[in-house]
């Protein structure tokens, strides 16, 4: 069974979650598994995947939540530095063989620059390139940076705006902060039943959709974000439920010893004789239907919550700081928004510095890839107007027909007898037919030509 995480920015903690529910419950899903995801939830994945500890994940993207909302321009202000945030948690929380055990086993969804095309990558040389995948795929363009992030020798920016719910195979099980039809996500009760479908994600029409995806980028109270993580986590157990995905540790070890054995063809015959006698013990002895430390388990789960630590991280982020009381008097936050308009002139000139001396060292090949994509803009501006010019063509057709009669005028004038002998006998008059015609074509696709053809054509019937 593999699992997809939808990229959702703030609402990764939806995801923490998903995931605290996945390695408490059905920790064999892990262990067998393979991820796939965009943004956030490449992140996630990738987290769960190397056993990081979900209570640092936690308080991690409450730091970075907290530091967003601090800001007067929130996310938006010149000293936060999400890419540089992202970069050093990253470095602390992954173990330094992480490339090893994510490599095959993670699918990181990213966005070409070159052709704005869908690509998955799931082989990293080293920690460093893992992390600079895992950045790429949560690069929002001009959220995050003008510039993309370069990943193998290609840019590449966020994977959401290609594939933001990598699909693997039919045993791909979606995760989503969004409710729709994914298999994990929220549920929201409304008559509506129109869904959209936004870069492989489905996404209800409701009101809850419609806040959530306001705080993609902007995130909100740590409070609401401790609902929407129990949510993630509520979410998980009834599918884990529904599905009979929650049994006893003794079925869980002897399922993940028959699976191993299915699985590998180099196991010795040994190996293949202890699983099968595991697997006679289990049909002889412990019947899982009717396993009494399966449904206490099961029960168990029905009230469960968050893990302690995860539960701890939030408890620590909504405690009385001095911190937390500024952003909750009212009094302060007016303070702070009337001495705006004097203080963040001072801080974008300060942070504008910084940021320039940080990028100083990477400026000459930065601006060599400018030029040759502004270049390249202008060359396939330039191409599509050309072939977008108006094209005429027309064809005249001009007939002209000419008939001659000669009646013998010297005769009729005469004036004989009728009686008389010498009458001449009456002759046939002449006729002459002359049709003339030509034909003109216009064709404006030919270059340099104005007159493609001309075609004449004259009849002279006697």
């Amino acid at each position: 069974m593999n699992f997809s995480f939808a990229g959702c920015g703030f609402l990764g903690i939806y995801h923490v979650g998903v995931a605290s529910c996945l390695r408490q419950h059905a920790p064999q899903l892990v262990e067998n598994g393979i991820f796939a995801g965009a943004s956030a939830g490449a992140i996630v994945s990738c987290c769960l995947l190397c056993g990081c500890c979900l209570g640092e994940c936690t308080s991690f993207i409450l730091r970075l939540a907290t530091k967003a909302r601090s800001k007067s321009l929130g996310p938006l202000h010149p000293s936060f530095n999400i890419v540089k945030i992202l970069r050093d948690a990253l470095n602390v929380v992954l173990p330094e063989d992480a490339h090893t055990i994510a490599s095959g086993k993670l699918f990181i969804s990213l966005t070409r620059v070159s052709d704005r095309k869908a690509v998955l990558v799931s082989q990293f040389d080293s920690k460093e390139e893992l992390i600079q995948a895992l950045l790429c795929s949560a690069h929002i363009p001009f959220y995050s940076g003008l510039l993309p992030p370069v990943f193998k020798g290609t840019r590449y920016v966020d994977g959401g705006l290609s594939d933001n719910l990598p699909v693997l195979d039919e045993n791909t099980v979606t995760v989503s902060p969004f409710a729709g039809e994914s298999d994990i996500c929220p549920s929201d009760d409304v008559a509506n039943f129109a869904h959209i479908h936004l870069a492989n994600t489905s996404v209800q029409m409701s009101g809850k959709n419609l806040y959530r995806i306001t705080r993609i980028l902007f995130p909100c109270k740590p409070e609401l974000l401790s609902d929407m993580c129990k949510h993630g986590f509520d979410d998980c157990l009834r599918f884990l439920q529904r599905n009979e995905l929650i049994t006893c540790s003794r079925h869980l070890t002897v399922k993940s010893s028959i699976v191993s054995v299915e699985e590998s063809s180099s196991l010795s015959l040994v190996s293949r004789q202890e699983s099968s006698d595991l697997n006679e013990e289990v049909d002889g002895v412990c019947d899982e239907e009717n396993c009494e430390e399966c449904r206490i388990k099961q029960k168990g789960a029905l009230v469960d919550t968050l893990p302690p630590i995860v539960v701890e991280a939030f408890q620590a982020a909504i405690s009385t700081s001095f911190q937390s009381y500024i952003h909750r008097s009212r009094t302060l936050r007016c303070l702070g928004v009337l001495a705006t308009p004097w203080v963040l002139p001072f801080d974008i000139v300060y942070n504008g510095v910084v940021r320039l001396l940080e990028y100083l060292p990477s400026l000459p090949q930065d601006m060599t890839y400018m030029y040759r994509e502004i270049i390249d803009l202008i060359t396939e501006i330039s191409a599509r107007l050309s072939n977008k010019k108006r094209r005429y063509t027309a064809r005249f057709t001009c007939q002209l027909a000419i008939t001659e009669f000669n009646l013998n005028k010297d005769v009729s004038r005469r004036a004989l007898p009728s009686s008389s002998p010498y009458q001449p006998q009456p002759t046939a008059p002449v006729v002459r037919n002359l049709n003339i015609g030509f034909a003109v074509d216009f064709d404006t696709k030919v270059k340099n030509s104005f007159i493609h053809y001309v075609t004449l054509k004259v009849t002279w019937i006697t």
